[in-house]
Protein backbone atom coordinates (compact mmCIF):
# COMPACT_ATOMS: atom_id res chain seq x y z
CA UNK A 1 0.00 0.00 0.00
CA UNK A 2 2.88 2.40 0.55
CA UNK A 3 4.06 1.98 -3.16
CA UNK A 4 0.73 3.14 -4.33
CA UNK A 5 0.59 5.85 -2.12
CA UNK A 6 4.31 7.03 -2.99
CA UNK A 7 2.85 6.52 -6.77
CA UNK A 8 -0.26 8.65 -5.95
CA UNK A 9 1.46 11.52 -4.45
CA UNK A 10 4.11 11.28 -7.67
CA UNK A 11 0.65 11.92 -10.03
CA UNK A 12 -0.88 13.90 -7.25
CA UNK A 13 -1.31 16.53 -10.13
CA UNK A 14 -3.44 14.74 -12.41
CA UNK A 15 -5.63 13.26 -9.07
CA UNK A 16 -6.35 16.62 -8.55
CA UNK A 17 -7.46 17.30 -11.91
CA UNK A 18 -9.49 14.16 -12.08
CA UNK A 19 -11.26 14.94 -8.88
CA UNK A 20 -12.26 18.70 -10.03
CA UNK A 21 -13.37 17.37 -13.10
CA UNK A 22 -15.27 14.30 -11.87
CA UNK A 23 -16.68 16.86 -9.15
CA UNK A 24 -18.22 19.43 -11.96
CA UNK A 25 -19.61 16.62 -14.09
CA UNK A 26 -21.27 15.23 -11.54
CA UNK A 27 -22.79 18.73 -10.32
CA UNK A 28 -23.53 19.38 -13.91
CA UNK A 29 -25.55 16.05 -14.40
CA UNK A 30 -27.69 16.19 -11.14
CA UNK A 31 -28.45 19.81 -12.25
CA UNK A 32 -29.33 19.23 -15.66
CA UNK A 33 -31.92 16.27 -14.25
CA UNK A 34 -32.83 19.30 -12.13
CA UNK A 35 -33.55 21.95 -14.52
CA UNK A 36 -34.58 19.45 -16.89
CA UNK A 37 -37.75 19.19 -14.35
CA UNK A 38 -37.90 22.84 -14.49
CA UNK A 39 -38.04 23.27 -18.32
CA UNK A 40 -40.51 20.68 -18.77
CA UNK A 41 -42.57 22.40 -15.54
CA UNK A 42 -42.15 25.69 -17.41
CA UNK A 43 -43.70 24.49 -20.50
CA UNK A 44 -46.25 22.60 -19.49
CA UNK A 45 -47.26 26.15 -17.71
CA UNK A 46 -46.42 27.92 -21.08
CA UNK A 47 -43.70 30.30 -19.06
CA UNK A 48 -41.10 28.69 -21.19
CA UNK A 49 -38.52 31.03 -22.20
CA UNK A 50 -35.30 31.01 -24.20
CA UNK A 51 -33.38 31.54 -21.05
CA UNK A 52 -34.66 28.77 -19.37
CA UNK A 53 -33.29 26.44 -22.95
CA UNK A 54 -30.29 28.59 -23.31
CA UNK A 55 -29.17 27.55 -19.66
CA UNK A 56 -30.18 24.06 -20.11
CA UNK A 57 -28.56 24.02 -23.38
CA UNK A 58 -24.96 25.31 -21.78
CA UNK A 59 -25.22 23.42 -19.17
CA UNK A 60 -25.35 20.04 -21.73
CA UNK A 61 -22.65 21.51 -23.72
CA UNK A 62 -20.38 22.06 -20.74
CA UNK A 63 -21.02 18.38 -19.45
CA UNK A 64 -19.99 17.16 -22.88
CA UNK A 65 -16.71 19.60 -22.90
CA UNK A 66 -15.83 18.46 -19.43
CA UNK A 67 -16.51 14.40 -20.10
CA UNK A 68 -14.32 14.92 -23.41
CA UNK A 69 -11.07 16.82 -21.25
CA UNK A 70 -11.49 13.68 -19.13
CA UNK A 71 -10.01 11.36 -21.40
CA UNK A 72 -6.74 13.11 -21.29
CA UNK A 73 -5.81 12.96 -17.73
CA UNK A 74 -7.56 9.70 -17.37
CA UNK A 75 -5.11 8.18 -19.90
CA UNK A 76 -2.10 9.94 -18.57
CA UNK A 77 -2.43 8.97 -14.92
CA UNK A 78 -3.57 5.21 -16.32
CA UNK A 79 -0.78 4.63 -18.21
CA UNK A 80 1.71 6.50 -15.86
CA UNK A 81 1.07 4.55 -12.76
CA UNK A 82 1.36 1.77 -14.59
CA UNK A 83 4.46 2.74 -16.11
CA UNK A 84 5.58 3.63 -12.81
CA UNK A 85 4.64 0.11 -10.53
CA UNK A 86 6.29 -1.50 -13.27
CA UNK A 87 9.83 0.69 -12.70
CA UNK A 88 9.18 0.08 -9.10
CA UNK A 89 8.93 -4.10 -9.52
CA UNK A 90 12.21 -4.04 -11.93
CA UNK A 91 14.16 -2.29 -9.22
CA UNK A 92 13.26 -4.57 -6.46
CA UNK A 93 14.03 -7.38 -9.07
CA UNK A 94 17.49 -6.26 -9.56
CA UNK A 95 17.95 -7.18 -5.63
CA UNK A 96 16.47 -10.81 -5.91
CA UNK A 97 18.86 -13.60 -5.71
CA UNK A 98 19.88 -15.06 -9.13
CA UNK A 99 18.80 -18.49 -8.38
CA UNK A 100 15.42 -17.47 -7.11
CA UNK A 101 15.15 -15.56 -10.22
CA UNK A 102 16.46 -18.61 -12.75
CA UNK A 103 13.97 -20.48 -10.91
CA UNK A 104 11.20 -18.06 -11.27
CA UNK A 105 11.82 -17.90 -14.43
CA UNK A 106 12.14 -14.87 -17.18
CA UNK A 107 8.53 -15.03 -18.57
CA UNK A 108 6.67 -15.48 -15.09
CA UNK A 109 9.01 -13.20 -13.80
CA UNK A 110 7.49 -10.40 -16.29
CA UNK A 111 4.22 -11.45 -16.10
CA UNK A 112 3.83 -11.36 -12.35
CA UNK A 113 5.33 -7.24 -12.67
CA UNK A 114 2.60 -6.83 -15.54
CA UNK A 115 -0.34 -8.38 -13.55
CA UNK A 116 1.33 -6.63 -10.56
CA UNK A 117 1.20 -3.29 -12.10
CA UNK A 118 -2.22 -3.44 -13.81
CA UNK A 119 -3.35 -4.49 -10.34
CA UNK A 120 -2.07 -1.50 -9.08
CA UNK A 121 -3.26 0.59 -11.28
CA UNK A 122 -7.11 -0.47 -10.94
CA UNK A 123 -7.09 -0.25 -7.29
CA UNK A 124 -6.05 3.58 -7.09
CA UNK A 125 -8.14 4.33 -10.46
CA UNK A 126 -10.86 2.30 -10.73
CA UNK A 127 -11.41 2.04 -7.08
CA UNK A 128 -10.37 4.92 -4.63
CA UNK A 129 -10.40 7.33 -7.42
CA UNK A 130 -13.86 6.26 -8.55
CA UNK A 131 -15.05 6.78 -5.76
CA UNK A 132 -13.77 10.21 -5.11
CA UNK A 133 -14.41 11.54 -8.06
CA UNK A 134 -17.74 10.00 -9.17
CA UNK A 135 -19.73 8.17 -6.60
CA UNK A 136 -19.81 10.48 -3.68
CA UNK A 137 -20.45 13.72 -5.32
CA UNK A 138 -23.51 11.79 -6.99
CA UNK A 139 -24.64 10.65 -3.52
CA UNK A 140 -23.63 14.47 -1.88
CA UNK A 141 -25.27 16.40 -5.01
CA UNK A 142 -28.28 14.25 -5.57
CA UNK A 143 -29.40 14.54 -1.79
CA UNK A 144 -28.70 18.49 -2.21
CA UNK A 145 -31.19 18.30 -5.58
CA UNK A 146 -34.24 16.00 -4.48
CA UNK A 147 -33.66 18.51 -0.95
CA UNK A 148 -34.04 21.51 -2.99
CA UNK A 149 -36.71 20.19 -4.96
CA UNK A 150 -38.79 18.47 -2.24
CA UNK A 151 -38.70 22.59 -1.03
CA UNK A 152 -39.84 24.11 -4.08
CA UNK A 153 -42.56 21.64 -4.14
CA UNK A 154 -43.79 22.06 -0.68
CA UNK A 155 -43.00 25.61 -0.18
CA UNK A 156 -43.51 26.94 -4.01
CA UNK A 157 -42.65 30.21 -2.77
CA UNK A 158 -39.71 30.14 -1.67
CA UNK A 159 -38.05 30.32 -5.25
CA UNK A 160 -36.27 33.73 -4.10
CA UNK A 161 -34.89 32.21 -0.94
CA UNK A 162 -33.64 28.88 -2.77
CA UNK A 163 -31.93 30.82 -5.26
CA UNK A 164 -30.19 31.97 -2.44
CA UNK A 165 -29.31 28.52 -0.85
CA UNK A 166 -28.01 27.27 -3.91
CA UNK A 167 -25.58 30.42 -4.52
CA UNK A 168 -24.45 29.87 -1.40
CA UNK A 169 -24.36 25.87 -1.50
CA UNK A 170 -22.05 26.26 -4.88
CA UNK A 171 -19.50 29.21 -3.13
CA UNK A 172 -18.96 26.66 -0.22
CA UNK A 173 -18.41 23.49 -2.92
CA UNK A 174 -16.15 25.94 -4.64
CA UNK A 175 -14.17 27.25 -1.33
CA UNK A 176 -13.91 23.45 -0.27
CA UNK A 177 -12.66 21.95 -3.18
CA UNK A 178 -9.65 25.16 -3.53
CA UNK A 179 -8.39 23.98 -0.30
CA UNK A 180 -8.52 20.16 -1.20
CA UNK A 181 -6.42 21.09 -4.15
CA UNK A 182 -4.50 23.85 -2.38
CA UNK A 183 -3.70 20.86 0.52
CA UNK A 184 -2.91 17.91 -2.40
CA UNK A 185 -1.22 20.45 -4.34
CA UNK A 186 0.96 22.93 -2.73
CA UNK A 187 3.00 20.13 0.40
CA UNK A 188 6.21 20.65 -0.77
CA UNK A 189 8.81 18.60 -0.66
CA UNK A 190 6.68 15.21 -0.36
CA UNK A 191 7.59 13.58 -3.28
CA UNK A 192 10.34 14.23 -5.53
CA UNK A 193 10.05 13.98 -9.85
CA UNK A 194 13.22 11.56 -10.15
CA UNK A 195 12.94 8.18 -9.91
CA UNK A 196 15.07 7.49 -6.47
Amino acid sequence: MKHLKRIAKRYKSLIAICLLMGIVSTLMQSFSAFYFQKVIDNFTEGTLTAGNIMIYGTVMITLFIINFLWNYPDRKLEEGMKISLKADALRKVSVVDYLAYVKLGTGALIQQIENGAVAGTKMILGFYLNIACDLLPKVAFSIIFIFLTSILLIFPKSRLYLTEICVKILCLMKILIRLFCWKLLMKPNLVSCTPS
